[in-house]
């Protein structure tokens, strides 16, 4: 059946349903998510609806590996340089909890940057003593001297670093040692910054840091699951830990979307795509400084900007800058000298949807006029329209960004307009190639 059958019959059949997916389709489409999570490929999701999607591994047989289930485990170990990797993770949730599971006890210490992963922690099993850390008030930075003496005074476990409002370069290497150096193991939660990792193009912590974890479905544009990748000495015990507490089971298509996924990210076109996220998170912050908005952390080094809010409620410029045309979060940092309304923005998915360095600037400029109270209510009809204009002609996965086989086109063309004058034919055949393709 047709993608066309297929979503005529969900209409006559489900009007209710057909009218929120709609509803939801019209939102991504027309309007600007400046959100970091949920950037799938198009060829992901399409593993994710496959006929795969009618087998499962069941945890019953925990200790048998399907073949897809290494396959992603392998591809994951070889991206981003780790000698083990798990992939039977159903949430960065789940993953957690196996990393807290395996190496604590019930009430040992953890010294947290921001207090991370201790919102997992319910239940009298994961009863732990929780211990924050965070920037210095006055350069809103890491200060890594500080961080070891407090690890030498707290003496934890765990040390945990988890960037999620955090836009600058890290030293993973000297928050390794200060863990290290107070008998502590060291766990990164690499979030939203994995895709930028597995391109190379930011420091990652996978040498230095006894285990890291990361979401699929985000900055990897993978489906919804984790990574837990960790040293050959710890993955025994981790291991041990998910065939143990382990209760549901992970179906074939998603083993196979993932397998997919990483497989897209060590490929020429994603380094490029993450190379722009770069660009275009810099021309992000230009446009916004440009239109007197408050940088926070001084700047960013990844695809995050942190931007003060300027008084006003973060659920409030939330709604505001939704009927604006924009999809943002607002965060309140606690950190700073006193806490601080503010908005965590991403450049991810305007750069996926093909936008380059003067959009992301224009885009800055109008954010920025609803933050210092140039723009208000009564002019989100306005400038709706002129995002509108913006990302009009802009899909939610723009094709230069397709991963394709070298021998079909030349990925390291700058042309991009070759790709976009394929007939539909051509790129169904592609597609169809690829798939048929991809486990051989």
């Amino acid at each position: 059946m047709n993608r066309d059958r297929i979503i005529q019959n969900i209409e006559a059949l489900d009007a209710e349903l057909f009218s929120i997916f709609r509803s939801e389709f019209r939102k991504q489409r027309y309007s600007l998510s400046l959100l970091p999570q949920d950037n799938a490929s198009p060829l992901v999701t399409y593993l994710l609806g496959s006929s795969l999607s009618n087998l499962h591994l069941d945890y019953h047989d925990a200790q048998k590996h399907d073949a897809l289930e290494v396959l992603a485990a392998d591809r994951a170990a070889s991206l981003f340089g780790a000698d083990e990797a798990i992939v039977r993770l159903a949430s960065v949730q789940v993953a957690s909890r196996m990393v807290l599971l395996t190496f604590l006890k019930r009430g040992d210490p953890i010294l947290s940057f921001h207090l991370r992963k201790r919102e997992y922690c319910d239940g009298d099993r994961l009863a732990y003593q929780f211990e924050n850390y965070s920037i210095d008030p006055e350069t809103h930075e890491l200060n890594y001297d500080a961080i070891a003496k407090k690890a030498k005074e707290f003496r934890p476990k765990l040390l945990i670093f988890s960037p999620v409002s955090y836009p600058r370069e890290v030293d993973y290497e000297r928050l390794a040692k200060a863990s290290h150096d107070a008998g502590a193991l060291f766990w990164v939660d690499m979030g939203h910054l994995a895709g930028l990792i597995a391109a190379k193009a930011i420091a990652s912590p996978v040498p230095c840091a006894d285990v890291v974890t990361c979401s699929a479905h985000d900055a990897l544009h993978g489906p919804q699951s984790a990574l837990i990748l960790t040293q050959k000495k710890h993955s025994a015990s981790l291991h041990e830990t998910l065939e143990r507490t382990a209760h549901a089971s992970i179906r074939w298509n998603t083993f196979a979307a993932l397998a997919f996924a990483l497989k897209e990210a060590a490929t020429s076109r994603f380094i490029t795509y993450e190379t722009q996220v770069l660009k275009n998170a810099k021309a992000l912050e230009e446009g916004l400084r440009a239109g007197g908005a408050e940088i926070l952390f001084g700047g960013t080094d990844t695809h995050l900007i942190m931007v003060r809010s300027n008084g006003m409620e973060g659920s409030a410029l939330k709604r505001l800058l939704r009927k604006a045309g924009f999809l943002v979060k607002p965060d309140l940092i606690l950190t700073l000298p006193k806490p601080t309304d503010a908005l965590r923005l991403s450049s991810m998915m305007p750069t996926m949807r093909g936008m380059k360095e003067d959009e992301l600037r224009a885009v800055g400029g109008l954010l920025a006029s609803f933050l210092t109270g140039e723009h208000g209510e009564a002019d989100t009809d306005t400038v709706h329209n002129e995002v509108a204009h913006l990302v009009f002609d802009r899909p939610l996965y723009s094709e230069e960004w397709l991963p394709v086989k070298d021998d079909l086109i030349d990925t390291s063309m700058e042309d991009v307009d070759t790709v976009r004058e394929f007939s539909s034919h051509t790129k169904k055949e592609l597609l169809s190639r690829m798939l048929s393709n991809l486990f051989k």
